[in-house]
């Protein structure tokens, strides 16, 4: 909230302009996620519906439209993580650095970190 009003000034657009562009990024990680999912079997137009799908889904919208601030940051991290998980085969030094950065901020979002590692390891089971 801070950061958004030293950002864009002392309005009450400042937040819900941070809350875009924090799910522009999310938008951005989600269409790389889809794409590097597909390993060329389909065309890249489905790893863009899912992303317009993310952008116009109802929780999206919402999160633009008011003074929501957590989720869209949780969001964008664990988008960040798989992402970053998911290129460790073609680059493995940035996914190392990426992936230890967005932990890092995940941990100082409020204790989502250990429940999405939670949510991981309860997968394979």
């Amino acid at each position: 909230f801070y950061i958004s009003m030293y950002i864009f000034g002392s309005h009450y657009f400042s937040p819900v302009l941070l809350n875009i562009l924090i799910t522009a990024v999310s938008a951005f990680f989600i269409h790389r996620i889809l794409i590097s999912l597909s390993n060329g079997r389909f065309d890249d137009r489905y790893a863009l519906y899912g992303t317009i799908y993310f952008c116009l889904h109802w929780s999206t919208v919402v999160w633009s439209s008011f003074l929501i601030l957590k989720e869209p940051i949780v969001i964008c991290l664990m988008t960040g993580i798989i992402y970053f998980i998911l290129i460790a085969r073609q680059s493995t030094m940035k996914a190392i650095m990426g992936t230890i950065f967005t932990s890092l901020l995940m941990i100082r979002a409020r204790f989502y970190f250990p429940t999405f590692l939670n949510a991981i390891t309860t997968l394979d089971r």
